[in-house]
């Protein structure tokens, strides 16, 4: 597994609140999507729980309807095409990036 770490632009989902996002690269098979799970678990443990990014965003909202769980730091997107961690900023890559060895 090769772990890399690159810039959002206007193409990526989010890309409004993460400047980077990390790829996995490898074929996407079951040990490539356990290897995601590994990253997004030590995200949750790490900055607390957040949410796909492109779910809705509880603070778009002023009821704050979908709960409180979207995160400034960090979202994931998980979907038949790719596996993808988002990260807000250059702060969090560095964290990222000491604990992955990248």
């Amino acid at each position: 597994m090769q772990i890399k770490i690159r810039k959002t632009d206007s193409r990526f989902i989010g890309h409004h609140k993460f400047k980077y996002y990390v790829k996995i690269h490898s074929a996407l098979n079951e040990s490539s999507l356990e290897e995601f799970f590994k990253l997004r678990t030590w995200c949750w443990e790490t900055w607390g729980p957040s949410r796909e990014v492109n779910s809705p965003d509880p603070y778009d909202f002023i009821d704050n309807v979908f709960g409180g769980d979207s995160n400034p730091h960090w979202g994931w997107l998980n979907d038949d095409f790719r596996s993808r961690i988002y990260l807000k900023d250059v702060e969090e890559v560095a964290l990222f990036q000491l604990k992955w060895g990248i």
